[in-house]
């Protein structure tokens, strides 16, 4: 480890002080570098060679004479990219005026509120600088002004980082982070340099006065202090020598500064020193820029026994500081429940940065901390400080009485722990007779019935399943058991609908039947969990909403609700599997129809690099491994091997072929058909309806998915039910570690994998289809899948596909394995590297976790025409859900910009498939949910939003076109859910756009992407049923809203006599529906209109 000086230096220079440079810098002998010499300026500042090269390495590594080129070739190749639309275009750069309106917020001459009001107000319309003021705004949380924390302004401050990163946002066309800065993962290269000399982050004038505020006199605990910028520029902050900050600066030496500011740093193991200093507990704990690994910010905070704890870090989920996948503030949130956060504030960002300081103040026992004072009042806050609804006296009988002592226990992993005193209402003493308060404290009457996470804050809590103030905060709602016992009494006895998140009603009574063969009705009874009667409402019809409080934007045309099939879905007339084979031939007949050892190679790696990526669920060693020995082997021994094994190996051939590129589409048809029907064979050989394997339910699971390619999504769905109750019976979805804990890691990793992939079918195939889904009983954890897992090398020494458990489902007796096989030797493409292996395990965790979230609250209602929500608090809190989801997944999942895309194709294909899947997934049931309503609960649509999710859905399926259009052109379920999102894009456009929405882009957008959908439609698919019926569909639905408007503008024309009004109206009629029809179409009817 190196040693950290015990003097102020830079490496390289013989003539650096820090007191000399600030000296120098405030009589402006060195100023930043205005001429845009930055080499020069470094060399200058800091008294370093000409002939300079220390490689600065952060990042990136960079010397002073590469960054200097990187400055002098501007904004060219992108360099300057921080700021992208939505379809991942440039926006134009920010101009100078709006770059100091951002820089002039941090200044120590400004007041902050005052500045950033200015950056909005000032804002044109959808500019950067509009956007950037708005997301700085969100998240401004100035101190309550009971705390009296009051910045003074300064004209005399001095901070060379300041007026260096002011220049950099110049010359790098930097106006400050706004909402999408998270994606940007590109960074320039001087920042390296800066790191090294000043820091990490910038501290600002405002955060310096109110660390010096906040640690009224208690010394400074700046543990983790790099090379000691901010230590240095806290003790300066005062001019007064007897009121200057004491600051400890502690730091483990790991890290390479260049310049070190301070020489009097503690070189220490920063948990390892609290520890031996009592926690620290006299003193104010400073983190800035904390490390993410190694859980070097909660072990900090765990170890502090103080009382105040200041973060300087990022405020979006970029993973740059503390945590991967959240934010400091939101991991306090949940984790430091006797902390209450009282400011936040933004701080100097580099370019494509969003960073801000935070202070954490310890509740006493009363709960003095206050909450943070929001900048703007949203019109949820309104409705918390409104009358709150109250527990009435007489509870239920029993429960008041016979439960007292129950609130001050909650519940935490199913286990009942004591609360502290303060969250359980019992610190406050009671009246005695005479109306004076006593000194004994006693505990209250009556159970607590607010949330634990509220009576945590001291916030007021209105009781919801869950609460307004969890679902704003996006925390955890839970309640104690007495809390939901008095809850589900009152629901029963005054038949109030509360907001829950939960499944659809567990029964539903059967009160009529149809008189039609085409139609049913249900009626389902009102239920405990809150969910709406809908009596009377009929069954789907073709293109008719589902009831009166399901959407009418959800569906399309849906086979299984008519007496005739329909052909959206790809019905096939046929039976899926051909019937080449004889009664006697068994396996040795489906041997002799295999392909040459070449074309299996070839198909093989065809379905290793396009539906591999995307469904990763076969163990590419191991698989190889069978493979290559079923190859060496004799024909005649090849007609002994395991029957489920020759079904994979079919199974992988058939959709390898689908996915040839240059084979005319029937010769592939054919060709695919063929050996699908010889998995099909080889299976009922094995016979696959009483005894099953892993193997067996992996060639069923891959037949599942050719079945849908190939026309047949409703017999792909009978053929999974069959594979899921083997999955069933096989176990697979019982934790390995209680039902299998001898197996090896590569066994348990396996079947936990195999659990996802049907799962995962099940899930969003049922979606598509609108039918209940089935792998709904499951214990294996979503966490244990898990990259350690993936990559132990236990198990690995043998082959085990061969010899799999294999069940009996007639007897469930389970058969003893074969004596294990030593692995042979891999070759290069038998393995991938642990890099891909740990993408793909993210990958699988991600959509495992949106399969949980869209079973649950989509998948399960929709099936049975019940409403997503009941209530538009429950909608909301659905809607904070996803968004949160969205937020924990790998950033190289969630990059939208197509360029960025399109440049990682050519290296990186399989983080592209896997990226515009899950995208693809995400945004189709994020557009479902938006557009959901039930007008009975008063939930409405919204429709702007649903736009916008069905915009980037299909923009995931337009650059799976782009990039890989042969492969875009087989997916039935990427083609299914686009022509959804096309079919719900065109029926938003018919409803008028609210006036505040009415110039919205999105609803231009909307009508491009269904054009374009349309065009893209003429260009697969050929002249198969299941295609002409969707384009049919479609354009159907898209000529119906045009007619709708032409009729309109008729009627207007019969109305108004005065050419002059009808020019008028007209204009209306276009502000109106001109983002549904080109403006041609719209000119064309008036003038038809004026001739007549």
């Amino acid at each position: 480890m190196p040693k950290i000086p015990k003097k102020a230096q830079t490496e390289g220079s013989t003539t650096f002080d820090p007191d000399r440079f600030f000296e120098a810098w405030q009589k402006e002998k060195i100023t930043a570098p205005y001429d845009n010499d930055f080499r020069k300026f470094i060399i200058k500042a800091f008294g370093l060679s000409p002939r300079d090269t220390y490689a600065y390495r952060a990042t990136a590594e960079v010397t002073l004479l590469q960054a200097q080129t990187y400055i002098e070739f501007g904004a060219q190749n992108g360099l300057h990219g921080w700021y992208r639309d939505s379809e991942g275009q440039l926006r134009t750069a920010p101009n100078a005026t709006d770059i100091a309106a951002y820089t002039d917020v941090f200044r120590s001459t400004t007041n902050t509120s005052k500045a950033l009001t200015a950056l909005a107000s000032n804002a044109k319309k959808e500019t950067i600088r509009a956007d950037v003021a708005k997301h700085l705004q969100s998240l401004y949380a100035p101190p309550d002004p009971s705390l009296k924390l009051v910045v003074n302004k300064s004209k005399t401050h001095v901070n060379p980082s300041f007026d260096v990163w002011a220049w950099s946002n110049q010359n790098l066309e930097w106006a400050g982070p706004e909402e999408s800065t998270v994606n940007i993962k590109i960074s320039h290269a001087i920042l390296p340099v800066l790191y090294h000399h000043f820091g990490c982050v910038t501290p600002s004038y405002e955060a310096l006065s109110y660390i010096q505020q906040v640690a009224r006199g208690r010394t400074i605990l700046d543990v983790g202090s790099g090379n000691g910028y901010w230590a240095y520029m806290l003790r300066r902050f005062e001019n007064n020598p007897k009121k200057a900050l004491k600051v400890t600066a502690v730091d483990n030496g790991l890290s390479e500064w260049r310049t070190i500011w301070i020489d009097d740093t503690v070189e220490a193991d920063g948990y390892k020193w609290l520890q031996q200093n009592q926690g620290g507990k006299d003193g104010v704990l400073l983190l800035v820029y904390p490390m993410v690994g190694e859980d070097f910010t909660s072990k900090m905070i765990k170890a502090y026994k103080g009382t105040t704890i200041i973060a300087a870090g990022s405020q979006n989920d970029n993973g740059y500081t503390a945590f991967t996948k959240e934010t400091i503030d939101a991991w306090a949130a949940r984790e430091m429940l006797s902390w209450s956060k009282t400011l936040q504030i933004p701080l100097p960002s580099f370019a494509a940065k969003d960073e801000a300081l935070f202070v954490f103040e310890k509740t006493d026992s009363n709960g003095q901390a206050r909450p943070i004072q929001q900048m703007q009042v949203s019109p949820y806050d309104e409705e918390v400080k409104a009358t709150l609804p109250t527990v009435a006296a007489d509870s239920p009988n029993g429960l008041a009485t016979n439960l007292n002592n129950a609130s001050s226990m909650r519940e935490r992993n199913g286990s009942l722990v004591a609360s502290p005193s303060h969250a359980t209402g019992a610190t406050h003493g009671t009246a005695g007779e005479n109306g004076t308060r006593g000194k004994a404290k006693q505990k209250r009457n009556k159970p607590t019935l607010s949330c634990l996470e509220c009576v945590e804050r001291k916030t007021k809590c209105d009781r919801g399943r869950p609460c307004l103030a969890c679902v704003k905060r996006q925390s955890s709602c839970e309640y104690t058991a007495v809390a939901n016992l008095i809850a589900s009494a009152d629901r029963q006895n005054s038949g109030s609908k509360a907001r829950y998140v939960m499944g659809p009603p567990s029964k539903i009574k059967k009160t009529s039947h149809s008189t039609s063969p085409s139609r049913t009705q249900t009626s389902p009874t009102i239920t405990d969990n809150g969910w709406p009667n809908t009596d009377g409402r009929s069954a789907l019809s073709p293109m008719s909403p589902a009831s009166q409080t399901a959407s009418p934007y959800l569906y399309s045309n849906i086979p299984y609700s008519q007496s005739s099939p329909s052909n959206v879905f790809g019905v096939g007339s046929q039976h899926p599997f051909s019937n080449y084979w004889t009664c006697q031939g068994g396996l040795p007949e489906v041997i002799t129809v295999l392909p040459s050892k070449e074309q299996a190679d070839i198909l093989v790696a065809k379905y290793f690099e396009v539906v591999d990526p995307v469904y990763p669920f076969l163990h590419r060693r191991t698989f190889y491994s069978d493979y290559e020995l079923f190859w060496a082997l004799p024909m005649e021994e090849k007609g002994k091997t395991d029957a489920s094994l020759i079904a994979l190996h079919y199974a992988i051939y058939a959709l390898g072929t689908q996915f040839m590129q240059f084979t005319p589409y029937e010769e592939r048809s054919q060709t695919a058909e063929f050996y699908c029907s010889a998995a099909n064979q080889a299976l009922r050989v094995y016979s696959y309806l009483n005894k099953t394997s892993m193997r067996a339910i992996q060639a069923m699971l891959l037949m599942a998915y050719f079945l849908m390619n190939d026309n047949h999504a409703s017999d792909a769905y009978a053929w999974a039910g069959i594979h899921l109750r083997q999955t069933y019976a096989l176990r697979l979805h019982r934790d390995p570690e209680i039902v299998v804990p001898q197996a090896s890691t590569l066994e348990k990793q396996q079947r936990r994998k195999l659990w996802q992939a049907v799962f995962f079918q099940d899930t969003f195939l049922t979606i598509l289809l609108k039918l209940p889904p089935t792998a709904t009983h499951s214990d294996v954890p979503v966490e244990s899948l898990a990259d350690e897992n993936e990559l132990s090398n236990d198990g690995l020494d043998v082959c085990l596909g061969a010899h799999s458990r294999i069940e009996n489902l007639m007897s469930i007796n389970v058969i003893a394995p074969q004596l294990p096989q030593p692995l042979p030797p891999p070759q290069p493409h038998h393995i991938i590297d642990q890099a891909t292996a740990k993408s793909d395990i993210a990958y699988m965790r991600a959509m495992w976790h949106l399969g949980n979230l869209v079973q649950e609250n989509l998948a399960s209602p929709l099936s049975l025409s019940l409403p997503v929500a009941n209530s538009p608090r429950h909608k909301e809190s659905l809607v904070a859900a996803f968004r949160r989801l969205y937020k924990s997944f790998p950033a190289q999942l969630t990059i939208l910009d197509y360029n960025v895309l399109q440049h990682q194709a050519h290296n990186n294909s399989r983080a592209v498939r896997q990226n515009l899947f899950l995208t693809s997934n995400y945004f189709h049931c994020l557009a479902l949910l938006q557009m959901a309503e039930n007008k009975e609960q008063g939930v409405e649509p919204n429709v702007k939003a649903a736009l916008e999710a069905a915009h980037e859905a299909l923009c995931a399926f337009f650059k799976l076109w782009g990039l890989f259009e042969v492969e875009a052109g087989v997916w039935w379920v990427f083609q299914h859910r686009a022509f959804e999102e096309a079919l719900l894009i065109v029926k938003s456009l018919a409803v008028p756009p609210s006036p505040e929405c009415q110039y919205d882009p999105i609803y231009a957008k909307g009508k491009e992407d269904v054009r374009r959908m349309l065009e893209i439609m003429e260009r697969y698919g050929g002249s198969l049923e299941m295609h002409t019926t969707r384009k049919e569909v479609l354009r159907e639905a898209f000529e119906r809203i045009v007619s709708c408007l032409h009729r309109g503008l008729s009627g207007l024309s019969r109305l108004l006599f005065n050419e002059h009004q009808l020019v008028q109206r007209f204009r209306v009629f276009a502000c109106t529906y001109q983002p549904c029809l080109h403006v041609v179409d719209i000119t064309a009817s008036l003038e038809h209109a004026l001739i007549r």
